[in-house]
């Protein structure tokens, strides 16, 4: 039982351990604002764009 015990307090420490580096790993890749902000802008023109062909094919 003691054995038991002591494994799951490690393998606690090991899952806890790990989350930080995977959220850091994930802030890294993340998108930054001004990649966003092109992202949202190239977005619209995209959409007036179809706005003004469906305005002209009427």
């Amino acid at each position: 039982m003691k054995y038991t015990l002591w494994t799951l307090v490690l393998a606690a420490l090991f899952v806890l351990s790990a989350v930080p580096a995977a959220a850091a790993k994930n802030d890294k890749d993340a998108p930054s604002v001004e990649q966003m902000e092109r992202h949202e802008r190239h977005l619209g023109l995209k959409a007036r764009e179809a706005e003004l062909k469906h305005q002209q094919r009427r």
